[in-house]
């Protein structure tokens, strides 16, 4: 399952999560998709339906997150694609309901990632 890099950028403010609902509509009105909220365009929703649509979103994110930490265990050798498009690989030293702790193989240096950007290494 893939999560949209939207997902990662979420604040603690619901006005954040408008403005990235509204981006996100904005891409997605040129692939003809469109997002909605009760049925609603993000524009039209009342700010209490925006409060509950971005707790039901989180909410469902901390489960795809949840979920992905259960196919992960220390030992298991992974890899992630840095910020900067540099594939890592490192061994998992601990698994946290939402992160991992991994050390690279290459160097000593630690890495706390988020479950859904990692992949198991062959």
């Amino acid at each position: 399952m893939s999560v949209l890099p939207i997902c990662q950028k979420w604040g603690d403010s619901p006005y954040e999560l408008l403005y990235e609902l509204v981006c996100l509509t904005k891409y997605l009105k040129k692939m003809e998709t469109k997002i909605t909220i009760n049925g609603k365009d993000p524009y039209d929703c009342t700010e209490e339906e925006i409060f509950a649509a971005w707790d039901q979103l989180k909410e469902a994110y901390n489960i795809i997150k949840r979920r992905a930490a259960m196919n992960f265990r220390p030992g298991m050798r992974v890899y992630f694609d840095s910020k900067r498009g540099r594939r890592v690989y490192g061994t998992i030293t601990k698994v946290n309901s939402s992160t991992i702790t991994l050390r690279e193989d290459d160097s000593i240096g630690t890495w706390k990632v988020t479950t859904t950007m990692l992949h198991k290494a062959e």
